[in-house]
């Protein structure tokens, strides 16, 4: 996911709707790819594989959303507290 930070926050000096749908969409595969990792049924496996859910959900709900500028730096403020959600337990 750090690449896509990267991106993300490169991308908040533009205006490209498609450049903003690209990375909402990576953020989505990333949480999705995320969940397939964690593996077992202890109580840190089912947070985790939550907190993947919720930022793949996230991202894809800010995605459909669409827009420009704006909605995008809010939705990467959202993204980035649910990033700082899991690293601060897990990190």
């Amino acid at each position: 996911m750090a690449k896509t930070t990267k991106e993300a926050k490169a991308a908040l000096s533009t205006t490209d709707p498609a450049t903003f749908e690209a990375i909402l969409k990576a953020y989505g595969d990333e949480g999705k790819s995320g969940m397939a990792l964690v593996a077992g049924g202890s109580s840190k496996a089912r947070d985790l594989r939550a907190r993947f859910s919720t930022f793949a959900a996230t991202a894809e709900a800010a995605r459909q959303s669409g827009g420009g500028p704006v909605k995008f730096k809010a939705a990467f403020g959202t993204i980035v507290n649910e990033c700082r959600s899991c690293h601060s337990v897990y990190k």
